[in-house]
């Protein structure tokens, strides 16, 4: 019985923040619908208003936040703060070592609770260590993908709105406003479409949707997600389990017949993986291989659907191409 799961229904939302479009690139991370008080969160009046920091909240796209699985995919170790959610140490990664240790500072604090403080705030310190070190391999993952993304952007392909503020930063901003006692919010800023020329890859900030260059200052950035998911469709397409409707409910049963089975094989090869290797091996030669892995997972990427007409999921050519790199780059 454990190993039943029962479907609940979440639509795909018709706008997505920046933050989002880039994890769908990525990871190919749908972005799901998230009510607030009146209608998508992302677009809640009630809910903008209150972000005094100019972007959306935190919460609406597990911003930073990676399953087990989606860490798999990307070929990286377990997220440790995930790990830490999971667990019983979920205010660990919230308030973190340096709050913890501020309040075993006080002299209002009992002393055996100060000792149980500093117990915690070690743990939250190593916590941060190994999110840092796994922060290090996720930017190295994400960076192909997010000029990917960047280039959509610049060509005009990816059209993307947001709220243009005036050309000073938001922290100026809300400075500027909170001194002249005026009733104000991020609504007071409408959204508009931002011209292809604005977009230089340095000035975004992917976590925060939002880019600030000399060309002007953008927050609750969003594109069409119909118009993300043509431009950059799913790659990695894989049967895994059983679906059956019982009732009015779809329950998920784990097939071993059908458990990680690509679509379209049909119990044969459907990729010329020779060819694959010799080319992987001619670029070797050539010297022509990227420094970077993830911008050779990239480049074969565009090589299978010039060459093969599709292209496999990302995490099966991380498989194929990273014994070159432990023999050839990282020997």
């Amino acid at each position: 019985m454990n190993d039943i799961f029962v479907l609940t229904p979440t639509r795909v939302v018709e706008k997505c923040l920046l933050e989002e479009a880039l994890y769908w690139v990525g990871l190919n991370r749908y972005p799901t619908e998230f009510y607030g008080h009146d209608g998508d969160a992302r677009f809640d009046s009630e809910f903008q208003s209150g972000d005094y920091h100019a972007r959306m909240p935190h919460e609406l796209c597990s911003s930073g936040v990676f399953t087990n699985e989606e860490c798999k995919a990307m070929g990286l170790p377990p997220h440790p703060e995930y790990q830490s959610l999971l667990g019983e140490e979920e205010y660990l990664v919230y308030f973190g070592h340096e709050y913890l240790e501020a309040i075993s500072s006080r002299q209002d604090i009992p002393e055996d609770y100060k000792i149980k403080l500093k117990g915690e705030q070690l743990r939250a310190f190593e916590l941060s260590e190994k999110q840092a070190e796994w922060d290090e391999l996720y930017e190295e993952f994400i960076e192909a993908s997010e000029a990917r993304l960047f280039l959509s952007l610049k060509e005009g392909k990816l059209k993307a709105y947001g709220r243009k503020l005036p050309d000073i930063s938001p922290d100026e901003l809300v400075e500027q406003k909170d001194s002249s006692m005026d009733d104000w919010s991020w609504m007071d800023y409408q959204y508009e479409e931002i011209p292809s020329n604005f977009w230089r890859l340095s000035d975004i900030s992917w976590s925060g949707s939002s880019s600030f260059s000399n060309g002007g200052h953008y927050i609750h950035i969003y594109v069409m997600t119909d118009n993300l998911l043509s431009l950059f469709p799913p790659i990695d397409k894989q049967i895994a389990f059983d679906v059956s409707i019982v009732g009015a409910q779809y329950v998920v049963y784990p097939s071993s017949e059908h458990q990680n089975t690509v679509v379209g094989q049909r119990g044969r090869p459907e990729f010329d993986w020779k060819s694959f290797h010799v080319e992987i091996a001619r670029r070797v030669k050539e010297g022509e291989l990227p420094e970077k892995q993830e911008a050779c997972i990239a480049d074969m990427q565009v090589w299978c659907s010039q060459n093969w007409g599709k292209t496999p999921g990302r995490s099966t050519l991380l498989q194929k191409i990273t014994p070159y790199y432990d023999i050839f780059v990282r020997k």
